[in-house]
């Protein structure tokens, strides 16, 4: 697509997406972020800081997870809480930044969140020509990003495992 077809942020959206970038430096910069998701960390940086400058549009990820393997996989059957993530994804065939920070329990549905901790879900849709409301946040970018610093709050002896994934395609 060229810049005509997209839609391009609003100085108060632009300035939102901006605060992606706490998350994506927080993420990149910890222990068990690779090499090559630092190179990738680099990438969308300048991508998200010209967000309203750019051509086309590409794919990325952002994505922290903590995990408790043994109730993921079966292997503990006592269930609980079994992974927390903060997830955001710009996918190109879509034209659509999605965010999401949502805690899983091994006794509830898989696609929504679990308990009452902090959990966030967001859109923003790049398609210039579209009916449905633009941006749907459920809080502030801000406080995800906060939320995500704070990971290891959501941390116990067994929900330990650490796993970072960023992609720039």
């Amino acid at each position: 697509m060229s810049i005509t077809e997209y839609w391009q942020p609003d100085k108060e959206t632009y300035d939102e997406l901006q605060q992606l970038r706490t998350f994506l430096s927080f993420v990149a910069n910890l222990k068990e972020a690779t090499a090559k998701d630092k190179e990738a960390a680099e990438k969308i940086d300048a991508f998200i800081i010209n967000i309203d400058k750019i051509e086309t549009k590409r794919e990325w990820n952002i994505c922290l997870d903590i995990f408790d393997y043994e109730i993921q996989t079966g292997l503990n059957n006592t269930g609980g809480i079994y992974h927390r993530r903060w997830w955001v994804f710009f996918e190109d065939y879509e034209y659509c930044l999605n965010l999401e920070a949502e805690t899983t329990h091994s006794k509830e549905n898989l696609f929504s969140h679990f308990g009452d901790d902090y959990s966030f879900k967001g859109e923003i849709s790049f398609r210039k020509e579209i009916t449905w409301e633009r941006k749907v946040l459920t809080s502030s970018i801000k406080d995800f990003a906060e939320d995500a610093k704070n990971y290891k709050q959501y941390m116990n002896e067994k929900m330990e495992n650490i796993e970072v994934d960023i992609e720039f395609k």
